[in-house]
């Protein structure tokens, strides 16, 4: 993949190497056909470098840049317009911008990014504006919380089935790496960090996996939850 370094300074990301490669492997997704994009919820403090992560993919065509939108301004730049036909990911840099909205606009906005994680969409309303797709929408979303913002949705999102639509990541630093980063971005010392650039869109390619790699998947995972000593529970599929 090609690379290339852009002229204005930002924090060395080499701590963040393994969570910008899941990243990088989820905007990806993009390109198999019948599959569904995978989504990511990248959870960490503030000032931790998540948005700078984000800036990376920025310039890959086939994703939507959004920070602080409605649900009529999605509406309107990316369905209106069709946009959406030319996208695989959406990428939220801070969704905590868009929960700290009123309850209401905050509400109107999820009840549309949500369901374009699982089944998609195909029918939008806000409270002016109606359009109905010809076949229903499914897009993934790379999007970035704090752990604050995440415990006061929780138990909403973990009701109704909202959080098995993201892959979750968290991560944070230790409290020497935490000083150095708060302090590079006060100061703005840092290394130039290249952007990374993704294949550009082609026609879908379509994988077919047979039982005994689904199986290998499957016990790799279940491995994974293991090592990370999770309640039973968790474990979905």
């Amino acid at each position: 993949m090609g690379r290339f370094v852009r002229k204005e300074r930002i924090i060395d990301m080499e701590r963040l190497a393994d969570i910008t490669k899941v990243v990088e492997l989820a905007l990806l997704t993009g390109h198999l056909a019948e599959r569904r994009k995978v989504s990511v919820l990248l959870i960490s403090n503030a000032e931790n470098g998540k948005s700078m992560l984000f800036e990376k993919f920025r310039r890959n065509s086939g994703i939507r840049w959004l920070n602080d939108v409605t649900a009529y301004g999605l509406l309107q730049s990316v369905f209106a317009k069709e946009v959406y036909k030319s996208l695989h990911h959406i990428m939220i840099g801070d969704l905590n911008v868009i929960l700290s909205r009123s309850k209401e606009t905050a509400n109107s906005l999820m009840a549309i990014l949500l369901p374009l994680t699982a089944e998609g969409v195909q029918e939008i309303s806000t409270f002016n504006t109606k359009v109905r797709l010809p076949e229903p929408v499914q897009l993934g979303i790379i999007a970035a919380m704090t752990p604050t913002i995440l415990q006061y949705r929780y138990r909403h999102w973990a009701g109704n089935g909202n959080l098995r639509r993201f892959l979750p990541l968290s991560y944070q630093y230790s409290n020497g790496a935490t000083d150095d980063v708060h302090e590079a971005v006060e100061h703005e010392t840092a290394h130039k960090e290249p952007y990374i650039t993704l294949p550009p869109m082609l026609p879908t390619v379509k994988v077919v996996s047979g039982a005994h790699l689904n199986k290998q998947f499957r016990d790799l995972s279940r491995e994974i939850v293991a090592s990370l000593n999770l309640p039973v529970e968790s474990m979905h599929g």
